[in-house]
């Protein structure tokens, strides 16, 4: 079975990268993503389905595979709880645009909701790359960017297999503490006591709603901690079935999790870059 995609996320991938772009995709045109959700559960289906004909899955009973689907669920609903919360500081953040500078609002708006459907699907993208759901065939592992340390950290730690599983426990703690720095920067640049600015456009703000910066950055942590809850159900979609645990590691699923990080940070990179040009 040849890597499925839905017709609506194949449309993204015909779009041409130009002007303002994320993870390789144009964001400063309209987008053609459709539902992103519905997009990511029926790419998941179509994967369980294929499975359970002629591949992992085709072994187990109906009642070996409803863990499998309680995790697709699990995992659809905290990636539309983590979805709707960073959509929701957006809006509130863009909020003092509206009126004033409508243009810009409507445009960052627009660039803001297709970089977080992009970031979404890649995200499911790199899961079913892994997943024991997914076909035997399955495409060649995309590795996303890394800092130079964390890369040279990977490459001592893969050349001394004998201390492998120690190291790779210290390279993990160290990529989540970057990784934790990183929100916390942008926590910081949210509720900070500069002059008045909208965040993810960089405009300097003449009137703001009262305690403005303080609800962006709640707003903001709030959707962070969704986002973590999602990933937590994302990475268990790496092997959901317990009859087949042993095809998993706990490698696998924290290599799996800073992959996740490295995208989310890569879209906090872009909203520091600052949209709506």
């Amino acid at each position: 079975m040849k890597f499925l995609f839905t017709l609506a996320f194949a449309a993204i991938m015909m779009h041409p990268v130009r002007g303002h772009a994320f993870m390789g995709l144009d964001i400063s045109g309209p987008g053609n993503e459709g539902n992103c959700m519905l997009v990511i559960r029926q790419c998941w289906k179509q994967d369980i389905e294929g499975s359970r004909v002629n591949d992992t899955l085709c072994t187990l009973s109906e009642s070996e595979l409803e863990p499998v689907y309680a995790a697709l669920d699990a995992y659809v609903q905290a990636a539309t709880t983590a979805h709707a919360a960073l959509t929701n500081f957006a809006v509130y953040s863009l909020k003092p645009l509206r009126h004033t500078q409508p243009e810009r609002h409507q445009k960052a708006l627009a660039q803001y909701q297709r970089a977080l459907n992009i970031l979404f699907i890649r995200d499911m993208e790199q899961l079913r790359l892994t997943s024991v759901l997914s076909p035997a065939d399955r495409t060649a592992h995309i590795r996303p960017e890394q800092d130079a340390q964390s890369e040279a950290m990977l490459q001592r730690i893969n050349r001394n297999l004998d201390t492998f599983r120690s190291a790779w426990v210290e390279y993990h703690e160290h990529r989540s503490e970057l990784h934790k720095q990183r929100v916390a920067f942008m926590l910081k640049l949210l509720a900070s006591d500069r002059p008045d600015c909208e965040f993810i456009t960089n405009t300097p703000l003449e009137e703001v709603p009262q305690n403005y910066t303080a609800n962006c950055a709640a707003r903001f942590q709030a959707a962070y901690a969704a986002w973590q809850k999602y990933a937590d159900c994302a990475v268990r979609m790496h092997c959901p079935a317990p009859s087949l645990q042993g095809n998993s590691s706990p490698e696998a699923r924290a290599a799996m999790q800073l992959i996740l990080q490295k995208h989310f940070e890569q879209f906090l990179t872009l909203l520091t870059g600052g949209l709506g040009r």
